[in-house]
């Protein structure tokens, strides 16, 4: 290779000097040429003609040198470049025959298999093998026609290469040549040009095609920051972007960043389906098609600059291999060095929380599907209506939850913030050092570092009046609370699912003491039990409040569900049983299940007794709400919801731990006579002073209507003054 570029660059050196030298003798002679000029235009006056023959042209000595020795650098370094190439393919040959058993077929191993391999081999890996190869046989057709034009025509150098140029490149410029010689010539330059134009156009064509199909599917980098990044595609996905849109409205759209082991095309087309451009709100989604735990990948997606990233579990895998998959990628975004905002990791199993918790540390928070699922069908069955209150809560439809410091309130105690927001309902504080405190005493002082939770509509329609709304309520107008009886519960549970036993575990910490709870579903005693005693084992535990019983029968079968005593259930659960069908098809179980047991305790029982079910694809509710049942969880939607939640502000995730758990403060429904009378108008200021004098905040209210209305938190007009009846419920967040 020295050799090689050492006589290169030696022949362009002389080839430069000797073109110099052709310059400056040009220069010369245009100069002796003016001078002539000159002469003649005197002689001509005077009577002297120039002699016919004089001529003034530069012999081309100097020119062909320079193209001759261009040649003879171009060839000698084409001839040492193929000589090195060939010795050394001829090496790696005879080191693979040396190491090829003698028992072996020699014929497989000839020279000619091993160069269409290597050829194989070097058109695989080199991206730049097929531009190279056509410009090195353009070059060399070049220096052959060159050499062919000037043989025949005897022209220079220069001018036989530029000929030979315009042969291969202009199909018709060989008319115009009359010998035989140079036509046969200049036709063979030209069926060679017209092989190498249908080669350029292929790879042209085929560099598009390769890069139309990299963009397609999904190859290409994102350039995005301040982005969401939602890693893994399942069926909460779409429900998630339209949560995290209307988030984003407020600031003119957002960018969500999507990487998933699924086709780019697929899931363009699912978001264009379901995600209509009045549902974005103004915000992009960007598709991308990869690995989640390939670094890679990770920084295509613009993984360093998102403010936010949201693992999704897997639903083809087991519950354990997608938290294990989580885990992987948790790990992975921890090893690139991700430090702009903090991950939110989508687990289904409760008992993989503290490892992947271990794995991210402060990095990742954890959302955890079933066990947020079975607390939210759990804390919507105590009491009707109140299913339609947690999911007002969860997600960016109407108010959520938000964080500020206010200067202005430092000193002041939150029973006198409680009283300032018009446009919002305070909820609690959340300390400098992340700890959140929901419901706090009156005589808490907000210290500076302390941010005020409150339940508003956006983080830029609530701010702190001048001074409080109200001072004091007066007492004649307070109702007294009634005390409440509590009696044991007998519920009955339609259906199985794989994390039962953290289900009765949560419903175990919510009910009174000598409570029952029948069991019924499709699936062996044996087994039941089985699952029930080795969870049971692997946490240590024992129900303290809850007795299980067992029932065995098929959930769409009405002769099956007559056989039970649904007179003397109080509470009853229709739970989405984990089947490998479609959303729909588990839906229309559910329904079945749910129509048939009202039906029967409509006919049986003459108690009241709250029927709740899990509901998957969001096209069942409105069939629901058409048949008038208001108790219904959308367990999908509301954990999207919650992720979403989440992903815009990680402390969110205490909050609705809090409030999904039986420990600390929960939602609850209260008849407003328990405050208030309802022989005086009072203001929802007024209502929330009463609620605040036993302990508890009033977010809104229920108005006792027919149909039932929605749920109205956070009132706009809280001034507005009303009688309050005593079916009108109250919302509290309470303290048991």
């Amino acid at each position: 290779r020295l050799v090689t570029w050492f006589l290169s660059i030696a022949l362009a050196s002389m080839g430069f000097l000797a073109h110099w030298d052709n310059l400056k003798t040009r220069a010369l002679l245009e100069e002796a040429e003016w001078e002539l000029q000159q002469m003649q235009q005197s002689c001509s006056t005077s009577g002297v003609l120039q002699h016919p023959n004089q001529s003034t042209e530069s012999p081309p000595q100097e020119e062909s040198m320079f193209w001759l020795l261009v040649f003879m650098g171009a060839v000698l370094l084409f001839g040492l470049k193929l000589a090195h190439f060939f010795l050394s393919e001829r090496r790696l040959y005879y080191e693979l025959q040396a190491r090829v058993p003698l028992s072996a077929d020699k014929a497989r191993y000839g020279w000619s298999a091993f160069t269409l391999y290597r050829v194989d081999y070097w058109l695989s890996f080199n991206h730049l093998a097929k531009p190279l190869g056509l410009s090195t046989v353009i070059m060399f057709m070049i220096v052959v026609g060159g050499l062919l034009q000037h043989l025949t025509k005897g022209e220079p150098w220069g001018s036989s290469f530029w000929e030979a140029w315009v042969f291969i490149v202009d199909t018709s410029a060989h008319g115009d040549e009359v010998t035989i010689r140079t036509r046969a010539s200049a036709l063979t330059l030209t069926a060679v040009g017209m092989f190498i134009f249908a080669m350029v156009i292929g790879l042209i064509t085929d560099a598009l095609a390769g890069l139309l199909d990299s963009l397609k599917e999904g190859r290409s980098a994102v350039f995005e920051s301040g982005h969401i990044l939602i890693l893994g595609w399942s069926d909460k996905t779409i429900p998630l972007i339209k949560e995290l849109a209307l988030a984003e409205e407020s600031e003119g759209g957002g960018v969500f960043v999507i990487l998933a082991d699924r086709a780019k095309e697929d899931m363009e087309a699912d978001v264009s389906m379901q995600c209509t451009e009045e549902a974005l709100k103004g915000s992009i989604v960007v598709c991308r098609q990869g690995s989640l735990t390939t670094v890679h990948d990770l920084q295509k997606a613009a993984v360093l600059t998102a403010k936010s990233v949201v693992v999704l579990s897997d639903p083809q895998m087991t519950p354990d291999e997608a938290d294990g998959l989580a885990m992987r990628i948790t790990l992975c975004i921890r090893g690139l060095g991700y430090e702009g905002g903090f991950v939110v990791v989508e687990l289904t199993d409760v008992d993989n929380k503290d490892l992947v918790q271990i794995v991210g540390g402060e990095l990742v928070e954890t959302v955890v599907t079933h066990d947020f699922i079975g607390r939210l069908i759990i804390q919507s069955s105590r009491q009707p209506g109140l299913a339609q209150v947690l999911e007002s809560l969860f997600g960016f439809g109407g108010d959520e939850f938000y964080m500020k410091e206010w200067p202005q309130l430092h000193g002041h105690t939150f029973l006198e913030g409680l009283f300032w927001f018009e446009a919002a309902v305070p909820l609690g504080v959340l300390k400098a050092d992340g700890r959140c405190l929901l419901n706090p005493p009156d005589d808490y002082v907000l210290s500076p570092g302390d941010e005020l939770v409150v339940l508003a509509e956006d983080d830029d329609t609530y701010w702190p009046a001048t001074a409080p709304f109200i001072t004091e309520v007066s007492k004649q107008y307070v109702g007294r609370q009634s005390s409440r009886r509590v009696r044991p519960e007998n519920i009955l549970i339609i259906g199985w699912r794989r994390d039962m036993t953290d289900l009765l575990t949560e419903l175990d910490a919510n009910v009174p003491p000598r409570s029952d709870v029948t069991l019924f579903s499709e699936v062996d005693f044996e087994e039941r039990a089985e699952r029930l005693a080795a969870c049971a084992r692997s946490k240590m535990m024992a129900f303290q409040n809850l007795k299980p019983h067992h029932a065995q029968g098929n959930p769409l079968v009405r002769r099956d569900l007559e056989k039970l005593p649904v007179e003397d259930y109080t509470t009853i659960f229709v739970l989405h049983e984990e089947m490998d069908v479609s959303e729909t098809s588990a839906d229309g179980r559910t329904l079945t299940s749910l129509f048939l047991i009202r039906d029967i305790h409509k006919k049986k029982a003459d108690n009241d007794c709250i029927i709740i079910s899990e509901v998957l694809d969001p096209r069942t509710r409105e069939l629901i709400r058409a048949s008038g049942v208001r108790d219904y969880v959308m367990s999908n939607e509301v954990v999207s919801a919650g992720l979403a939640m989440v992903a815009e502000c990680r402390a969110v995730n205490k909050i609705l731990m809090e409030i999904l758990s039986a420990n600390g403060n929960e939602i609850y429904l209260r008849s407003a006579s328990e405050f208030v009378r309802n022989d005086v108008e009072l203001s929802f200021w007024e209502v929330m002073a009463a609620a605040r004098a036993h302990s508890h905040i009033c977010i809104g209210y229920f108005l006792h209507t027919e149909p039932p209305s929605a749920p109205v938190l956070n009132p706009p007009d809280k001034q507005a003054k009303r009688l309050w009846h005593s079916r009108d419920e109250l919302v509290l967040l309470s303290e048991k």
